[in-house]
């Protein structure tokens, strides 16, 4: 394969083909996580998650489209959930403990759509797989991000 764009078009094939593929859903949030770790932090950053990803819409992109594939394969099998789960868990608590300043409106619009995906994620995969990530979801009940305090609320009381 020649490039990032054919390996994600093969990939959204194989999804087209067979949407209720577990493995496939979690290998492309795979690939997806190593993309975004291949785009390198912004000149200046801090090597870590969130400030890597700040301010760059095809960093959120990525980040998104992961999230949003390890939760689909969450919700269509166990086979990866000790991978799957803390990485997703890790990836969205990260993101959205960044501040973000009113002249970058990019990063709230981010932060609020990875939590409406997070939300509809918390009623679709099984309560009991949230038991292998309940240290990591504990640790964060006092978020500094308001909306990521109640996901986490939410997946705790349904747990």
């Amino acid at each position: 394969l020649r490039g990032a764009a054919e390996i994600k078009n093969r990939y959204q094939t194989v999804l087209k083909l067979v949407p209720s593929w577990e493995r496939a859903h979690f290998h492309f949030a795979k690939y997806l996580d190593s993309r975004l770790s291949e785009v390198g932090p912004p000149q200046g950053a801090e090597n870590n998650i969130g400030s890597t990803i700040a301010s760059n819409k095809l960093r959120h992109e990525y980040l998104i489209d992961s999230i949003t594939h390890y939760g689909v394969a969450l919700t269509l099998g166990e086979k990866h959930v000790y991978q799957a789960l803390p990485r997703m868990l890790a990836m969205w608590l990260e993101f959205t403990s960044q501040t973000c300043s009113a002249s970058d409106p990019e990063v709230y619009e981010s932060q609020d759509q990875m939590n409406k995906i997070i939300n509809s994620f918390a009623s679709k995969i099984p309560e009991h797989v949230f038991y292998t990530a309940l240290p990591q979801l504990i640790s964060c009940v006092v978020h500094e991000n308001e909306e990521t305090s109640k996901n986490v609320a939410l997946i705790l009381r349904n747990v």
